[in-house]
């Protein structure tokens, strides 16, 4: 029996609605988070993945600031690739707070990935393929590859941050 989980945020209507102009092209815009897209919508997706309401729970927190940064940096982009980015949000959010724990799968990832080999890692297994079956869909050849390499980017930095925690000194 699947477990109901209940959310404590309501989705922000947008505050204000206008033209501008951009280049001398006209662009609604809206200021505050989509009303067409909720928290909930990228909830669903995890769910559809086989992500149980223990994960969810925990991720509940980094799941609704991933939609707050979707909606509110991109305002302009559809519900749907909104969407897209909240998901994408999300699990890199989820990857690095659990970075502590799953150093080693992260320090193999690059590995695995150019071998064609799984990743050990749920979360980084199911973000390789929700990047391979989504992104290309809303992003061209150049964007999709650039997105692909920032994702090895990000499991070295994790790797970076978590082996030398409170060593690296910003000046």
């Amino acid at each position: 029996m699947e477990e109901k989980i209940t959310y404590s945020s309501n989705p922000p209507k947008p505050v204000q609605k206008e033209t501008a102009e951009f280049r001398g092209i006209g662009v609604k815009t809206h200021y505050g988070p989509s009303a067409s897209l909720a928290a909930e919508d990228v909830v669903d997706y995890f769910k559809s993945q086989g992500f149980g309401a223990e994960f969810i729970t925990r991720a509940y927190l980094p799941i609704e600031a991933s939609w707050t940064i979707a909606t509110t940096t991109y305002p302009f982009l559809s519900a749907e690739v909104q969407r897209v980015i909240a998901i994408y949000t999300s699990y890199a959010i989820c990857i690095n707070d659990t970075a502590n724990v799953s150093t080693d799968d992260l320090k193999g990832f690059l590995a695995r990935l150019c071998g064609g080999k799984p990743q050990p890692n749920p979360l980084l297994q199911h973000k390789l393929r929700f990047i391979g079956e989504e992104i290309r869909k809303f992003y061209g050849t150049f964007a999709s590859d650039m997105i692909w390499k920032s994702i090895i980017e990000f499991a070295c930095t994790c790797v970076v941050e978590n082996e030398h925690h409170g060593k690296i000194i910003v000046s």
